[in-house]
């Protein structure tokens, strides 16, 4: 179990994480995370991340099975990108055209896709760049990830798949 501080006090992490989650609820602020897809970010991608895969060199893989199969069945256009710079290009192209698909996630590819991907998800989920979002009659968890100026994720899942996304993206590193 990790921990960290909050409010002046040594705090086990996912306390930490509730009570920062209870602070973002009492405010009226739209498109925050459901308390439940919120938890699963939390344990699922950065705790992991957090307790060692952050290390790892090898052992990811992009085209695992679990991963690829989910990227069939729900139409999810993966897409990376060597540079920020192409990144933005894409997302632009994309927006101005109005032809988005359902579930899309553009992002820096890095020395890995696999490691490239759940880092990106990672850090947006960590500063606050993961949010819901309606979109026609459609929910969205839908991520911007912009690090320095630096565009490194954008995209969106529908909400009724993201649980299954998570542990789709985490099986890229079953051998890390």
């Amino acid at each position: 179990m990790g921990w960290c501080v909050l409010y002046g006090k040594r705090t086990c992490y996912n306390t930490a994480f509730f009570q920062i989650y209870n602070v973002m609820r009492r405010k009226p602020q739209q498109n925050i995370l459901r308390a439940e897809d919120a938890a699963n970010l939390y344990l699922l991608v950065l705790i992991p991340w957090e307790l060692g895969l952050k290390k790892k060199t090898k052992g990811f893989d992009f085209e695992a099975s679990a991963f690829k199969a989910f990227r069939e069945t729900s139409n999810l256009d993966c897409t990376a990108f060597e540079s920020s710079n192409e990144l933005k290009k894409q997302m632009k192209h994309g927006l101005r055209s109005g032809v988005l698909p359902s579930n899309m996630i553009l992002f820096l590819k890095g020395k890995n896709k696999a490691q490239g991907l759940i880092r990106a998800v990672r850090n947006a989920a960590a500063h606050g760049g993961v949010k819901e979002s309606k979109i026609g009659s459609r929910w969205y968890i839908c991520f911007d990830g912009n690090y320095r100026g630096k565009q490194n994720l954008y995209g969106r899942i529908q909400r009724t798949i993201f649980e299954e996304f998570l542990h789709a993206l985490m099986s890229t590193a079953e051998h890390a």
